[in-house]
């Protein structure tokens, strides 16, 4: 977690003595393993009334993995992914894809790009842990290819 956006609360320390309080984190967390896992979290979240967080891994430099008071549902499970050899999508594409789970991490993920036939090329962050669905791609996230081909949009 960004220290900066959870109020440097709870510094890491080997003094038992040293305060930590909540600051900015959740307060609920949900690790979500099915698709009802969310949907309860998001009812439940509606119901009382709390701020919400979905995220896939929780790497956020700007502090959006977490969030005072919030009900926070943790995607990370979900890591299965697909690849298409043909796709006509949006705007004329047509050519490989690929379809993703929210806990889908780069360095796994890029290991089997790698071994298709032909190998694939996916533009990942640069941390081998970070999730590429969600907020990487809905940021312009960079990583090793971004010099090369681009933001991850």
């Amino acid at each position: 977690m960004w220290t900066l956006s959870t109020n440097e609360t709870c510094r890491p320390t080997a003094n038992p003595q040293d305060v930590c309080t909540p600051g900015y984190y959740g307060v609920y967390v949900i690790t979500a393993k099915t698709k009802n896992h969310v949907k309860e979290g998001i009812d439940f979240a509606r119901k009382n009334n709390l701020r919400l967080i979905v995220r896939n891994t929780g790497h956020d430099f700007l502090g959006r993995s977490t969030g005072w008071g919030a009900l926070i549902i943790n995607t990370h499970s979900f890591r299965d992914f697909k690849f298409i050899k043909s796709w006509n999508g949006p705007g004329g594409y047509k050519g490989s894809a690929v379809t993703m789970g929210a806990g889908t991490q780069g360095r796994d993920f890029l290991r089997t790009a790698h071994a298709q036939q032909p190998p694939q090329v996916v533009l990942t962050g640069e941390c081998p842990t970070v999730g590429i669905a969600g907020g990487f791609l809905q940021g312009g996230g960079h990583g090793p290819w971004t010099t090369l081909k681009g933001f991850g949009k």
